[in-house]
């Protein structure tokens, strides 16, 4: 997920809310920056220490932690900056724009999140800043869901401002975002055009899986789910395993391009799928080779001829990993296996 489109506010309200003044210190409340302690250094991200209190501040609070030489930022400028956020209440880590390796470039608007301007706007270049305030004054009404913060939640951001970019600078920016938008709104066309054209099902030659493959029908009719049969596989090896059903006969997938798929999931050995194309009677659509979808269908996915219809064992290690996904039923420990109709790359 970008952080521009994180942290910036869809609407210009948001950043109307009133904000405490630069070093106010809430009058009511629980504890603020005061029961928190940030280590800060340029380039580098802080390490914060919650106090025993959770952080309860009744309005913002501004603490610069390292004041900068440079030039002061202002509504209209477009700056460079590395970005962390804590949810205040559970003390986790929420965001920490630090582990890209390289600044995130900003527009200092009106729309910005008020909590994210407040340690933004106004405050020199080579500035880090501390702001602690509530999720409604961070992010406007109901909080922040994506960064896993609640209304009623207190939110802590730190802010470095690396850098402010010259008229010159911003205006290449912006034309390289304008013809990046342009690009991908271009794809976005092709690939409506291979999903809405694309056929029911792969076509090709078929071929004799491989002998770890469990067994796969296709019933026919529309939206009908593949069925496993795992009864004569067996035990997965911990690795990588690709086999093919048909040999398709269309070009070769290659890393970039975004497949138009019908598929199916399960884990090895469950009696249901976990996840199906077929049961929303549309193929799906998504980037591969690019880090978009679990490593698995990265690694094994491309190169292979569009038409081909591939079956897919995957280890916890390129799938889901040790978290697994809760949500899908899969276990840190779990193999997942997954039927492929690769319809169409773009």
């Amino acid at each position: 997920m970008s952080l521009r489109r994180t942290l910036t506010a869809a609407a210009v309200s948001l950043g109307m809310l009133t904000l405490a003044a630069c070093g106010d210190k809430a009058a009511e409340g629980g504890p603020g920056l005061d029961a928190v302690t940030i280590e800060a250094e340029p380039g580098t991200a802080p390490t914060v220490e919650f106090g025993d209190e959770k952080l309860d501040p009744a309005e913002t609070e501004t603490k610069v932690l390292v004041e900068g030489d440079g030039e002061e930022t202002a509504i209209g400028d477009m700056v460079t900056t590395y970005i962390w956020v804590g949810n205040g209440f559970d003390r986790k880590e929420v965001l920490n724009t630090y582990e890209a390796g390289e600044p995130e470039r900003i527009e200092l608007v009106d729309g910005l999140f008020p909590g994210l301007k407040e340690g933004l706007v106004g405050h020199k270049v080579g500035s880090i800043v501390a702001v602690a305030s509530t999720a409604e004054d961070a992010f406007g009404e109901g909080g922040n869901p994506a960064l896993g913060i609640g209304d009623g939640d207190s939110v802590l951001f730190v802010t470095e401002i690396v850098s402010k970019l010259s008229d010159d600078e911003v205006k290449k920016f912006k034309a390289d975002e304008k013809k990046a938008t342009e690009q991908q709104e271009k794809q976005a066309k092709k690939v409506e055009r291979a999903t809405k054209n694309a056929p029911d099902a792969a076509s090709g030659t078929p071929v004799d899986p491989a002998g770890w493959a469990p067994e796969v029908t296709y019933p026919k009719g529309k939206g009908k789910v593949p069925t496993f049969d795992f009864s004569g596989a067996p035990k997965p090896n911990g690795k990588l395993q690709v086999t093919q059903l048909i040999e398709g006969e269309g070009k070769k997938v290659k890393a970039g391009q975004t497949l138009v798929v019908h598929y199916v999931g399960q884990v090895f050995g469950a009696e249901q799928p976990f996840d199906s194309s077929y049961s929303r009677n549309e193929p799906a659509s998504f980037p591969i080779g690019v880090g978009q979808v679990v490593q698995g269908w990265d690694q094994a996915l491309v190169g292979q001829k569009v038409g081909s219809r591939v079956i897919v064992q995957i280890p916890p290690e390129l799938g889901y990993g040790e978290a697994g996904n809760e949500g899908a039923g899969i276990k840190g420990t779990d193999t997942i296996v997954f039927a492929v109709d690769i319809l169409a790359a773009v």
